[in-house]
């Protein structure tokens, strides 16, 4: 972000366009992922108006991951980062179907 907001016009001109998808979903009594949902959220709204940074850069967050939705990002993505707490989360299915369409993991071994 801070390298597209503090480029010249001309040098921003030659930054290759990103989108970020972060996708998640929080259990009820998980205060900890409700606050980074939530600065998803609020970053996204920063960087998405900014009109410096936004033609070049887009975040989004993808409330309730889950299979069916994996189907359809999954195809389409190139990277693949998956952060979750040893041995208590899944991070095994969705990341198989990121490598099956030739992503890249990077993520935590669990």
């Amino acid at each position: 972000y801070l390298m597209i907001k503090n480029a010249s016009p001309s040098e921003r001109a030659k930054f290759q366009k990103r989108a970020c998808f972060i996708g998640g979903k929080a259990a009820p009594a998980y205060v900890n992922a409700k606050t980074i949902i939530k600065l998803v959220g609020n970053l996204g709204e920063v960087i998405n108006n900014d009109p410096d940074v936004s033609p070049y850069l887009k975040v989004g967050f993808v409330p309730n991951y889950s299979v069916t939705v994996a189907q359809v990002i999954c195809p389409a993505s190139d990277i693949s980062e998956h952060i979750s707490t040893a041995g208590t989360e899944a991070s095994g299915t969705s990341n198989m179907k990121f490598v099956m369409n030739g992503g890249l993991i990077i993520g935590t071994m669990d």
